[in-house]
């Protein structure tokens, strides 16, 4: 594990170590060949033009893909877990669907046809990109 990555881990909250950790190694399984920076003072995936990113916060862990249509399908499964316009914001207590976030995954670095299209009819104001 890349060093910088290795010392964001230790210093996050004990609770929120696991998650993170979990979601490195799903994201490796998955892309193998995917780029890590620490880019947003953050681990983000590159793949092509698309990336992955997740951070430990105040109040949150959180996932960021900057689409909602990347993270649409999650947020249907699963209302309950808040988040924003392509985030998702795990409190420590909330459950971490692991297949759920598989697919998000999937998504944010490898989109398939349907997502690029829902994303061209969307604003530009509406995406973090």
């Amino acid at each position: 594990m890349d060093k910088k990555l290795t010392q964001y881990i230790a210093d996050m909250p004990e609770q929120r170590r696991e998650k993170a950790k979990i979601l490195h190694a799903l994201v490796r399984q998955l892309f193998p060949d995917v780029q890590l920076s620490m880019q947003y003072k953050m681990p983000t995936y590159h793949l092509n033009d698309n990336f992955f990113a997740w951070g430990n916060k105040k109040s949150y862990f959180s996932v960021y893909t900057c689409s909602w249509e990347r993270i649409a399908d999650f947020k249907q499964r699963h209302p309950e877990i808040p988040g924003g316009v392509g985030c998702i914001n795990f409190r420590d207590t909330d459950d971490f669907p692991i297949t759920s976030l598989k697919k998000v995954i999937r998504n944010a670095l490898s989109p398939g046809k349907k997502i690029l299209e829902r994303e061209k009819s969307v604003s530009a104001t509406k995406k973090c990109r």
